[in-house]
């Protein structure tokens, strides 16, 4: 559970750790969830949100749930930003098979997002090659080849898995040829001699030591560009040691010059959707708060369609669509969630600059109308509407007053009405750079007793559900083979007490 504590302080707890029998349905994560509110006794209108991956069974909870607590199973839905750039990048590292570029539907199309830069996209090209792919608008492209390629992964055998990979062009020569080399003592002793060759003789200036290569774990889509920043570093070496062991390495390993041009272009690709990852999930910070949801995504908006329009090989350009397509669904998405927008304008350092530029004037004035319609929901919510002044000052009604001075005392020329707490804060000075949003709150929450509502709910939202999954990593510790008999009411009660004391509750 996140929330802001009296101490306005940004808190992350545990409340539950579950174990489900059986799959995790939509029926059985509504039941614990449901368990979990009564036992705490949280009712629905407690709840700002639910923030969850994007699996389907958990819209499909988030509805069940809603017919035993008070809750929108729509605007309450807060999806994993970090888990949306996982499905982007896994979309386009694995989506496209080398061999198998028809299964990658191409598309040019004007594309459905709110960016001023796309204006013109429809008249953008990449590579000609692939102008004869026909769009089939199905954001789900690529999914079963990623589901298909994981399941070899995990379940097939070694020779499979190498052919699996070689099967994803570049990235898969670069992990088998990884492979070889660290596959033992005496292969990382060549290509270790062959970094101080480079180095020595001056081709490698960018490092003056040795460093071992990096391993992609799996379809871990940062590990995988962990990978290919390392590799380029050691390009030169990387070659020699080919030339060296061409004999002993599979000739469908060996990478090219092709092969190098097109790593490089998924490092530059890969490299901006690696740092808004690492920013979304910093837990217990605004740094990785809601607002940076829809901002990172329209930013990452900006950077594939800017690369679309650029040339690059078949293989490339294919793997760049399917991110492209997986991305524009879940922005597309946000579109159901005033949260998304209500999140980027509450922060001060953004408001409505913000949506003036880097949206058109139609998504603009479609912010606009969100912001007028949260608000006028909250001020019902909260009831916190101040009296209306009267047009005759407070002397005019002192009773001491004779009548004729009271006749005679000035009157404002018309009604005086407070000002309008949305558009105090539509016109306030923009706060210091560093001042973080959620101080900046604190300090004025007193001149916003509706907005504020909203934005420290909104502040106490996560944009990732990194620190759930940190949960799961370190509940491995507890229940694993060397504790085989752990119970589950106990390993579930360790974690909410580690949970509870680092936070500073008990």
């Amino acid at each position: 559970m996140h929330y802001l504590g009296d101490d306005y302080k940004l808190h992350n707890v545990v409340l539950a750790l579950r174990d489900t029998l059986g799959s995790h349905t939509g029926e059985n994560i509504a039941d614990h969830l449901f368990d979990v509110l009564k036992d705490y006794q949280i009712s629905g209108s407690q709840i700002a949100f639910f923030a969850a991956d994007n699996a389907t069974n958990n819209d499909k909870a988030l509805k069940l749930l809603s017919d035993r607590v008070t809750l929108n199973p729509v605007t309450s839905r807060i999806r994993c930003a970090g888990h949306i750039f996982n499905l982007v990048c896994s979309a386009i590292l694995f989506g496209v098979d080398a061999e198998a570029l028809e299964d990658a539907q191409y598309d040019f199309s004007q594309p459905q997002d709110k960016d001023d830069h796309n204006d013109d996209s429809e008249s953008s090209s990449g590579s000609q090659a692939l102008q004869q792919h026909q769009l089939i608008d199905d954001s789900t492209s690529g999914t079963q080849a990623v589901t298909s390629f994981e399941s070899v992964l995990t379940h097939g055998s070694e020779e499979q898995q190498h052919r699996a990979w070689q099967r994803k062009g570049p990235i898969g020569k670069l992990h088998n040829l990884v492979v070889h080399i660290k596959a033992n003592s005496t292969r990382i002793g060549v290509f270790e001699s062959k970094q101080a060759e480079a180095i020595a003789e001056g081709v490698e200036t960018s490092h003056a030591k040795i460093l071992r290569l990096v391993t992609n774990g799996g379809i871990r889509w940062n590990s995988t560009y962990l990978m290919i920043e390392r590799a380029i570093l050691l390009r030169d070496a990387l070659t020699l040691y080919q030339s060296h062991e061409e004999a002993n390495i599979d000739k469908d390993d060996l990478l090219d010059r092709e092969d190098w041009d097109e790593l490089a272009d998924l490092r530059a690709l890969l490299e901006p959707i690696h740092e808004v990852s690492m920013h979304v999930q910093s837990v217990g910070t605004t740094a990785g708060a809601l607002h940076n949801t829809l901002t990172s995504m329209d930013y990452l908006m900006h950077h594939l369609e800017t690369r679309r329009s650029q040339p690059g090989s078949i293989h490339f350009m294919a793997s760049l669509n399917l991110g492209w397509l997986k991305l524009r669904k879940y922005y597309q998405i946000t579109d159901l969630n005033p949260a998304y927008i209500m999140a980027v304008f509450l922060n001060p350092h953004y408001r409505l600059s913000w949506f003036q530029d880097h949206w058109t004037p139609a998504w603009i004035k479609i912010a606009k109308q969100t912001i007028d319609q949260e608000y006028t929901e909250a001020k019902r919510t909260y009831n916190t509407d101040a009296p209306e002044r009267s047009s005759i000052s407070p002397q005019a009604q002192r009773k001491d007053l004779s009548g004729f001075a009271a006749f005679n005392q000035k009157r404002s020329r018309r009604p005086i009405a407070p000002q309008d707490e949305l558009t105090k804060y539509k016109n306030i000075p923009d706060p210091p750079e560093a001042q973080d949003p959620l101080d900046w709150w604190r300090l004025h929450q007193d001149e916003y007793p509706v907005l504020k509502h909203l934005a420290f709910a909104l502040l106490a939202t996560p944009a990732s559900t990194s620190a759930i999954e940190r949960i799961f990593s370190i509940a491995g510790n507890v229940v694993n083979q060397e504790r085989p008999h752990t119970k589950q009411p106990t390993a579930q009660a360790v974690q909410c007490l580690r949970s509870w004391h680092s936070e500073g509750l008990i």
